[in-house]
Order: C-alpha cells, then structure tokens, then sequence
C-alpha cells in the first residue's frame, strides 16, 4: 500500500466509492475502522510523529510496549497507509524506522452507511436487475421484496 503524506489523514467510513482517492483511507463501518484504530495504535501514531523513533525497537521502549506487539500494530499501520517503515541493515541485522507525516486524522462518517445505507444499496440493485422484461416476470416477488425492506426499515 501506500502511506498518506497530507497534513491530514482522511479516513471515510461508509459505502467504498468504485472510483477511490488516493488520499483517503477507506472502512466499510466504523467497527472496521475500531480494528484498525484503536487505542494502542493511535498510541504508537502519536508517538512516531512526537519522537521520531529511528526502529520499531525504540517505538517500543517509549510505549513501554513489548516489541513483537508493537511490530505487528505496525505492521497493521503499514498496510492501510497510516505509517512508513523504512527498511535498513546495520551490520547483520534490518532496522525498521517507522515514519508518520500527517499531523491529525479527519474522520469522515457517511450518512446513511448503517442498515438504511444497506438496504438503500438493496433496493437499487433489486430495482436494476427487474427491468422492462425482467419487471413483468418477476412482479410479485418485487413486491415482496420490497415490503420485506420497507418493514426492516420501520422496524
């Protein structure tokens, strides 16, 4: 993946566009992101970009974390774009210095990315796949369908 160099980190929560930025990090839900974010890895986030530790080892010392734990958040941090982690040898062993440029995280929460998004989402595709020919065909269970929706939504 790749890492987000702006001032701020953009993170969106909702439907995925097809057509993603570059520049924004994207969950399905907020319980995606909370597997993501949580408190220990927004922990090492602060402190990378407050103490720009020179290896995960030193990260690890500031947090008083153990270094296995500390490399595997990375290493999570890494793969959405929050971090950088660049590689280096020193003598025979790799040194991994991680790296955060942004200074905050924007968080973006769609309206209607919960249950009303999803059935919203159902609705359309249903509507799409009983077209002209289709629609005469399959009428009742259209129908059917569609109630079932509307009285999850009331529900």
């Amino acid at each position: 993946m790749y890492m987000i160099t702006a001032n701020n980190i953009r993170v969106e929560i909702g439907k995925i566009p097809k057509n993603k930025s570059k520049d924004v990090i994207y969950f399905s839900s907020f319980e995606e992101m909370q597997k993501v974010l949580n408190n220990n890895r927004i922990e090492l986030l602060e402190a990378i970009k407050k103490y720009n530790p020179q290896s995960i080892y030193e990260l690890a010392s500031i947090v008083d974390r153990d270094q296995g734990n500390v490399t595997k958040d990375i290493n999570i941090l890494e793969k959405y774009g929050f971090v950088e982690v660049k590689k280096s040898k020193e003598g025979k062993r790799m040194k991994s210095a991680p790296s955060v440029d942004s200074d905050a995280i924007e968080m973006i929460i769609k309206l209607g990315a919960g249950f009303y998004g999803v059935a919203k989402d159902s609705i359309e595709q249903i509507s799409d796949e009983f077209k002209g020919e289709n629609l005469k065909k399959n009428k009742n269970v259209l129908k059917k369908t569609i109630n079932n929706l509307q009285r999850e939504l009331k529900e």
